[in-house]
Parts: structure tokens; sequence; C-alpha cells
């Protein structure tokens, strides 16, 4: 499959065996966005940060929680570093969104691989869904890479 460059991959999820994506298209990947506890695994295993040409990203603000649910606390950071511990529900929130759309802005492709937030959710669905928007109305390929196989969201 041919891709558009300049190409950006958005990670995100639990599982760290995703950054292994990176070690193997670093060649092609200009940009990365790293969300959710992706983030702790690519800065625990320093071995990714190798790949110089990559530009790496990281949020600027976002919303977590451990559990939904009405008594559930909901706290919002504007700084990930501040963060000491690993959370179950990640979104993206404002500065975060316009930090990344200027990132997208310069790319012809981008690949999903994970979601940004949490779509069950309305309040950890919202950056899911303005990068979407934004990567669609942009006319931007848009892949998502689930189990090796790579599905085509829009051309």
């Amino acid at each position: 499959m041919k891709f558009k460059k300049p190409i950006t991959l958005i990670i995100s999820g639990n599982n760290y065996n995703k950054l292994k994506v990176i070690k193997n298209n670093y060649k092609i990947l200009k940009n990365v966005i790293i969300l959710n506890n992706i983030i702790y695994y690519f800065f625990k295993k320093k071995k990714y940060k190798k790949f110089l040409k990559i530009n790496y990203y990281f949020p600027k603000d976002i919303f977590i929680t451990n559990k939904i649910s009405t008594n559930s606390t909901i706290k919002y950071y504007n700084k990930f570093k501040n963060i000491k511990k690993k959370y179950k529900y990640y979104d993206i929130y404002y500065n975060s969104i316009l930090y990344f759309k200027k990132i997208l802005k310069n790319s012809k492709t981008v690949i999903l691989l994970g979601q940004i937030g949490n779509l069950k959710y309305k309040l950890f669905s919202y950056g899911y869904k303005k990068i979407t928007k934004y990567i669609i109305k942009n006319n931007i390929k848009l892949y998502f890479l689930y189990k090796k196989k790579i599905f085509i969201i829009k051309k």
C-alpha cells in the first residue's frame, strides 16, 4: 500500500507492543502523536527515542478517570508529566486539539493505531470527534491499523 507523505501516526491505548509500529516503520513516518498509557511505555522503553528523524508529540491537556459512573472523579491535567499513575479513560482536550491540528495540517496521510478517546462516553469522545472531523474536512487520507491490517477510512 502506497501512502502519501508526510505521514502522521496517532498511537494510543494500553498495549506497549503498539510501539513496535514506530520501530518497523520509522523510515516512512514524519510525525508520531502518542496518547494514553502508551506515553508511559514510550518513556520507559527509551530505545524508541533513537528514531530521531521522527517528530514526537504528546498531549497538552487531558481528562482522565479510572471509572465511569455518577460518582467518579474526573481530573483535568494541563501537564501530562504531573500524572503519577495509569488511568483507564483518557481524552484530549482543547489545547491538545489545537496543537495536534497544527501537526495534522501538514500531513497527507494519518494512520490511527488505537482510539484517541472512548466513544462509549460523551465526555471521553470529544477530542476524538474533533480530530477526525478535522482530518476529514481537510482531505487528509485516513487509515486505521487493527491487528496488523490496514483499513481505509477516508481516501
